[in-house]
């Protein structure tokens, strides 16, 4: 059965076998995008998400930029981020939202929280809760 799948797959065309990698890697990236999104406070080693894809680092690295357009680190904050700021919306203390978003530090939080999204997480509740004020989510 193998040696029969493998002379199948050598008979392809090779606009269908790159057509059949092109799925294949999509569906690795969603895996590794799916993971960071069920679990955004894990701290994600780029080689713990290549094997995942069970791509090399570098290709995987490539491959995941060129799909989302952006490095799979700047997605992995982002998601943090996300979550951060849904927990400030939620009422929780900051300090709170530091260490449920994963944060050790409410500066390094702090910090990257700002250059983010453009302001503290303190400023950004008051945003929301305006915003909500005013029907927006």
């Amino acid at each position: 059965a193998v040696w029969g799948g493998m002379m199948a797959r050598i008979k392809q065309t090779r606009a269908e076998y790159e057509a059949a990698c092109r799925i294949a890697n999509m569906a690795a990236l969603q895996r590794v995008k799916d993971a960071i999104d069920l679990d955004p406070c894990r701290k994600w080693e780029v080689a713990d998400l290549a094997r995942i894809a069970t791509m090399s680092r570098f290709y995987f690295q490539h491959q995941f930029k060129a799909r989302y357009g952006m490095p799979v680190r700047q997605y992995a904050m982002r998601s943090r981020i996300e979550l951060a700021c849904n927990l400030v919306e939620g009422g929780l203390p900051i300090l709170d939202v530091t260490y449920g978003a994963g944060y050790l530090s409410a500066g390094t939080f702090t910090t990257t929280f700002k250059r983010l999204i453009g302001c503290p997480p303190t400023q950004y509740r008051i945003w929301a809760a305006s915003a909500s004020d005013l029907g927006r989510p």
